[in-house]
């Protein structure tokens, strides 16, 4: 066996994890019966638990594993495509989740030179989206599946994986707890693009905090227009784009750190123009805006603390532990409005009636699986051989 790391110091982590997805197993599992639900809740965290541990015990034969390439590669090409399938078979007029139809009816209201924040989706809805998700869902919505950005980005995630992460067990250990992931499962199948969102994040700032840790500032051009359209998807991404870089660029003030600025603005303005060429009179973009509907969940004064915690962190925390911070800055909010909905509403109406959206913690996910990987490869006895970024 592998070396091994202490049960509660690795499961401890692992908790975060299976809490997310023990929300959606124990969510659809009950409207089957309670005894389903419970049973099902069960066995799901002994499964996990123990398949976890099991990698992690035997990480140094999987290191050693010399046919490993052509079994990651197996396993994430099944996976890619039981989810081309699971977008092709799966209806989303269908579906009692309009996260998708939002993207849609936002896009084609653009395209059409009307304000997409007005346009009513297949449930009645309204897109809360930023410019940022109609630049990045356009060219999916002209293929005909807003749903297979979700594909797109778990092909790019796979090929990250297998590109840039070291060793076979931290590789086999993210891309297995996607896949056996029920949140993740359910962003597939409801075709919601808050997942991917996060990934796209996580695969940038992870990929360029490494290439230019010495100045990540390099390539101003680059970095501030991927920035820039980040920025402008949803308002979380902005606490983690601050806790990685807020810090390094006040340390000292330089031509390359302005023209990053002045690329960002530039982009972000870019990106608004279509929307500001459409906008309708003050009084209904005041109503029909996605900061209305994205700030709806908490009271803005929470807002305001998290970005001043984000700020903060960005000075305070250790870099090796920058990966849980940016977990905690996503996952906190949402756990902070998911009990204050509790305490309102009560905890049938808010999980099982649906009147809180669980798959807002989906947006941690990403952090958490491979903040396990890393934090597993930190502290086990057994040399980490790192390979170089190209």
């Amino acid at each position: 066996m592998g070396d091994f790391l202490s049960t509660k110091s690795i499961n401890k982590y692992l908790l975060f994890y299976v809490f997310i997805n023990l929300l959606f197993v124990f969510k659809y599992s009950h409207r089957i019966s309670l005894n389903i639900a419970v049973t099902t809740t069960i066995l799901y965290t002994i499964l996990i638990i123990l398949f976890f541990n099991f990698l992690v015990w035997n990480q140094n034969k999987i290191n050693r594993f010399k046919n490993f390439n052509i079994f990651f590669i197996v396993i994430s090409l099944l996976a890619i495509a039981f989810y081309i399938f699971l977008n092709i078979y799966v209806d989303g007029k269908s579906l009692n989740v309009d996260r998708w139809s939002a993207m849609s009816v936002g896009i084609k209201n653009l395209l059409n030179g009307n304000y997409p924040y007005t346009a009513i989706d297949h449930l009645g809805g309204r897109t809360s989206n930023f410019p940022g998700l109609f630049f990045l869902g356009l060219p999916f919505y002209l293929l005909g599946n807003v749903g297979f950005l979700q594909v797109f980005v778990f092909v790019l995630l796979s090929w990250y994986v297998y590109k840039f992460i070291p060793t076979n067990f931290q590789r086999i250990l993210i891309i297995s707890l996607f896949i056996l992931s029920p949140a993740y499962l359910w962003e597939i199948y409801a075709k919601s693009d808050l997942m991917s969102n996060l990934i796209l994040l996580f695969i940038f700032i992870d990929y360029w905090s490494k290439k230019h840790r010495d100045n990540l500032f390099n390539q101003p051009l680059i970095a501030g227009i991927i920035i820039g359209v980040l920025t402008m998807t949803r308002g979380v991404v902005v606490l983690v784009l601050l806790i990685y870089f807020f810090k390094a660029f006040f340390i000292k003030i330089t031509k390359q750190k302005m023209l990053f600025l002045f690329t960002i603005i530039a982009t972000i303005l870019l990106l608004i123009l279509p929307i500001y060429i459409t906008m309708p009179a003050w009084d209904i973009v005041k109503e029909k805006n996605p900061l209305a509907l994205q700030t709806s969940l908490l009271p803005s004064y929470l807002y305001l603390i998290f970005i001043l915690s984000a700020i903060l962190l960005s000075y305070i925390i250790n870099k090796k532990r920058i990966i849980w911070w940016a977990f905690l800055i996503i996952f906190i909010p949402v756990l902070t409005s998911f009990v204050l909905f509790i305490y309102e509403f009560g905890f049938e109406r808010s999980l099982l009636q649906s009147r809180f959206d669980i798959s807002y913690f989906n947006m941690s996910l990403t952090f958490i699986i491979f903040w396990l990987a890393t934090y597993i490869s930190t502290n086990a006895t057994t040399p980490n051989i790192h390979k170089k970024l190209a």
